[in-house]
This record gives structure tokens, C-alpha cells and sequence, in this order.
């Protein structure tokens, strides 16, 4: 059986639903496909604190916003890890203490749902790994969903805060998914928010993925 890692990262609160849901999608993939998925979600716990920079959407968002009812969480979460405090410590302490456990269940999936420009910035260290073992708690492509792109611009919010990322990192850039409406029944809104995360110098880049096939279709008389 494949092992798969899926991160639910909101360092504000009140995403409990949104938490849950993606737990029960990792249960029905898990018997889909007979990949098990482990589900992480990180929180403040404390609700949002004040804007510390103009790009992250003050006019949509203010300190106390999205608070938990952390003890009624716990009691769905079933095998959902929850992990509170600030996401510039949680998540480096995560996965420098769960190291082992992340290079059998590399990360696959991350939903972004933060809000804030400053804090998507923080949370996407999780793809900045320098050094000889900075890809092993990633796949070489990982699938993003960003919560918070629809009513903003290029410039502020989530969006800034992968521009800025991609300056940075040429090498491990986040891009949406292009012609995935296309694709995708109904049409439906979120397909503008999947971007995927590619590590193009990750050791596994090239290898072909399951399911991929040189078939194609005979040239017609």
C-alpha cells in the first residue's frame, strides 16, 4: 500500500469544517485507491492576530476573526493530527521531529486557507528544505489548494505571497494548473484556485507517474 501526506495549513482558526471535510476525502481516496493518506492540520488556536503588512487584505480580515472550539474539534477528528501554536514554529519544529515518519509519507496535498500575505509566506516554508535531504518530506510535485485567491489581486494576499516565493526559488516554483476548468465537470470556480507545487531539481522529478502511457492513436488511413 502507497503512503501519502495531506496538510490542512491555517494558522487562524474556525477552518474546523474545512479540516474534517479533507479527512473524509483522504478516507475515501484511501479506499479508492488503496494509497492511505495521513491528514496534519496546523492552527494558532487563538483566532487571527492584527495585519502586519498592507498586502494581507486588512479590508477582509481582522485580529479575532475564525476563533476554534478546539475540545468539540477533537472529538471528530479521529486520526486527524492537530497541531496549535504559531506556524513559524510549529511547522519547522514538525518536521525536523517527524523526519523519519515524513520521508515514508511524503507530502502530496496542501490546502492553504490563511488569509493573511504574511502568513502564507510563513506557511510555505514547508517547500523551502535546503540541503541533501530538503525534498525528503515532499513529493516532487505536490498539489496546492489556495482558500483565498477569489476578490484579490496578483499583488496582496496568497497570490503575492507565491510571486514572491517563485523570485526566490526558481527551481521549486507553484503555478496554477492550466485548462483544469477545462477538464473538470460543471466548471466549477475552485479549479482557479489548484496550483501545483513542481521541485524540478527533486531526484524523482523525471520518473514517469502511475497511470502515464506512450499509447496513442493509430494515424487514420
Amino acid at each position: 500500500m502507497g503512503r501519502a501526506w495531506a496538510g490542512f495549513v491555517d494558522r487562524y482558526p474556525s477552518r474546523s469544517e474545512a479540516l474534517l471535510a479533507l479527512s473524509e476525502h483522504a478516507r475515501y481516496y484511501a479506499a479508492a485507491t488503496g494509497v492511505s493518506v495521513r491528514v496534519v492540520g496546523f492552527d494558532s488556536g487563538m483566532g487571527m492576530p492584527a495585519a502586519k503588512d498592507s498586502r494581507d487584505v486588512p479590508y477582509l480580515f481582522g485580529p479575532g476573526f475564525y476563533t476554534m472550539d478546539e475540545a468539540r474539534l477533537r472529538t471528530r477528528l479521529g486520526s486527524v493530527e492537530l497541531v496549535l501554536g504559531d506556524l513559524g514554529e510549529t511547522l519547522p519544529d514538525y518536521l525536523s521531529s517527524r523526519a523519519e515518519l515524513l520521508r515514508e509519507h511524503p507530502v502530496g496535498f496542501v490546502s492553504l486557507d490563511l488569509d493573511y500575505y504574511s502568513s502564507t509566506t510563513t506557511a510555505l516554508g514547508l517547500f523551502r528544505g535546503q540541503g541533501p535531504g530538503g525534498h525528503d518530506h515532499l513529493l516532487p510535485r505536490v498539489t496546492c489548494y489556495l482558500d483565498d485567491l477569489p476578490g484579490t489581486v496578483e499583488q496582496i494576499g496568497e497570490a503575492a505571497a507565491v510571486a514572491d516565493f517563485n523570485t526566490d526559488h526558481a527551481e521549486r516554483v507553484i503555478g496554477r494548473v492550466l485548462g483544469l476548468r477545462a477538464f473538470t465537470p460543471f466548471d466549477p470556480p475552485w479549479a482557479d484556485q489548484i496550483y501545483v507545487h513542481h521541485r524540478l531539481d527533486h531526484p524523482d522529478y523525471a520518473r514517469l507517474e502511475i497511470g502515464a502511457t506512450s499509447e496513442q492513436l493509430p494515424l487514420r488511413p
